[in-house]
């Protein structure tokens, strides 16, 4: 579903986990535990949940709570900002002003740094295991959700003053993670130790090593924010990479029809911060092989990274989308960083991304 290996799986299994990018995959939809009741979000119901007294701490920790509820769930955040209009190629349902005046409002609040960790780190969760296989257009609501977060863009957190409460902050936000996690793994009846210990024991990827291996250095230290960013990046781009064709239809109408020229600058810019991130990393560590062999060394570095090819994908998206309707000049799709690889001067055909 993300990094699009290739996995061995019993064929009695409903659900398995990958040990490439540890997503969650259900064959079936995982249907929620008895008795649980979807919170969506509305603009309207944001402004009755901000307490009168922005100065009320508890006030504030009970929306971020009512945020994680949303945001950790499917079903919740799948039926969030709805337009009222069925799902088309000309319109996904979603309010999309809705939701970029939701974000706003948010970031307008006193702990608005707390509250987007909390809610970056609780849509990585969801999206380690959506809980169903995305085959129909309603299913991508969430998704679109997600994308429009501004606390993606790369200088997001730079606005916000640094506090003394932030390492206090940064433990609360770790715990409401765990909490997050632990909701949307047992919200299924069927999430039993024996599913648990099946997803773990029968998946097995071709592409097993450096893939898996390259995962676990950082030739770049990454702060909190960005590496919350950074791991949330990954999985929606891998997500919406590896969505069937139809639906990829359905996002490039989106994509052209219903983003403003900033707005669609700005998606280009986060894809393309994110690769040159990833193509920055392997450069340093093809290095270490030395001169003579940091080209091949960093052929097959980056030519194995899923992270590239997903985000790539996801660049040819927006790329039919500004085909169809333009919306920036070509010169904004293009990464300065490729013509200094060593392997583009080699042979260009090898470099994946536009």
């Amino acid at each position: 579903m993300c990094c699009d290996s290739n996995l061995r799986f019993p064929t009695s299994v409903t659900c398995y986990r990958c040990t490439v990018c540890v997503c969650v995959n259900d064959l079936k939809p995982n249907h929620p535990r008895p008795g649980f009741e979807p919170v969506p979000m509305t603009l309207q119901l944001l402004e009755t949940l901000i307490p009168t007294d922005l100065s009320n701490v508890a006030g504030l920790d009970e929306l971020e709570d009512r945020l994680i509820k949303t945001f950790s769930t499917f079903e919740s955040l799948n039926e969030s900002f709805l337009n009222g209009k069925e799902t088309s190629v000309q319109d996904p349902g979603v309010d999309l002003e809705a939701v970029r005046k939701f974000y706003e409002r948010l970031r307008q609040l006193p702990n608005a740094q707390s509250i987007f960790l909390s809610l970056i780190k609780t849509s990585e969760v969801l999206l380690r295991r959506p809980g169903r296989p995305l085959k129909r257009k309603e299913d991508l609501r969430f998704l679109l959700i997600i994308l429009e977060n501004p606390g993606l863009a790369v200088n997001f957190f730079n606005s916000f003053n640094p506090s003394p409460q932030s390492s206090k902050r940064k433990s609360i936000d770790d715990a409401r993670t765990n909490k997050s996690r632990t909701a949307v793994l047992s919200s299924s009846p069927e999430n039993t130790d024996a599913t648990r210990r099946s997803s773990h024991s029968f998946s097995s990827p071709s592409k097993e090593g450096s893939s898996g291996r390259q995962n676990s250095v950082s030739s770049l230290p990454l702060t909190d924010p960005q590496h919350t960013q950074h791991s949330l990046l990954k999985r929606i781009y891998g997500i919406i990479s590896n969505l069937p064709n139809e639906l990829h239809h359905y996002l490039v109408n989106w994509f052209a029809r219903l983003l403003s020229p900033p707005v669609f600058r700005r998606k280009v810019e986060m894809i393309n911060s994110f690769i040159t991130y990833r193509l920055t990393k392997h450069q340093k560590r093809a290095l270490l092989s030395g001169p003579s062999g940091a080209s091949k060394a960093q052929r097959q570095l980056y030519s194995n990274d899923w992270q590239i090819k997903a985000s790539a994908r996801m660049m040819a998206l927006f790329f039919a989308a500004n085909s169809n309707r333009q919306k920036i000049e070509l010169s904004e799709f293009y990464n300065t960083l490729v013509h200094s690889l060593p392997s583009y001067r080699t042979n260009p055909r090898l470099i994946i991304v536009i």
